[in-house]
């Protein structure tokens, strides 16, 4: 990664480290077809870069989903859904974000038992301000790519753009406009 100065830098290597020794593992994929993702799992403190298999049909790539946001002891089935998309601007560092990012997470995670996300909690070291709970994994798209823009591996930038997100992300209506949803 390049940085404008020093003290960029080393802001970041506190957000940057929590992923920096698992990338070598997820350079290249075993599949053409899998792109690296990040999957913050509810009950571990660090979240971590995933393989998702994105040449699937939707019925597949749905399946694969539910396996990555199912809770251990689940009886029922798992329903996702695209809980946020961010794309444009990263306001908080004004810059333009290299990605157009989807944020996935169960259906009902205020409903479902699910509990607060220790890896978000530990990403933003507690300082998020929305109640963000159950699993949730973040998949990049090209950014202009039309009309259905193909899936890209996820960096380490687009790490720190999601953990700025969930630095300034409140649950109102207004955060999603500020921050250029889809």
């Amino acid at each position: 990664m390049w940085y404008c100065s020093r003290a960029c830098q080393k802001e970041d290597w506190k957000v940057h480290k929590l992923l920096c020794s698992t990338f070598a593992a997820f350079e290249t994929p075993q599949e053409y077809s899998h792109k690296r993702a990040i999957l913050f799992q509810q009950d571990a403190e660090h979240p971590q870069f995933v393989w998702i298999e994105t040449g699937r049909t939707d019925e597949g790539y749905d399946m694969e989903l539910k396996k990555l946001l199912h809770l251990p002891g689940e009886q029922s089935e798992t329903t996702a859904s695209d809980l946020v998309k961010l794309n444009r601007i990263n306001l908080s560092r004004q810059r333009p974000l290299r990605h157009n990012i989807t944020l996935m997470c169960r259906d009902d995670f205020f409903k479902d038992g699910s509990i607060p996300n220790k890896s978000i909690i530990g990403s933003t070291k507690g300082m998020m301000k929305y109640d963000w709970r159950g699993p949730i994994l973040a998949v990049a798209q090209e950014v202009n790519s039309m009309p259905e823009p193909p899936y890209d591996d996820l960096t380490l930038h687009d790490f720190r753009d999601i953990v700025d997100y969930f630095l300034t992300y409140d649950g109102t209506r207004t955060a999603p406009k500020r921050w250029g949803h889809a």
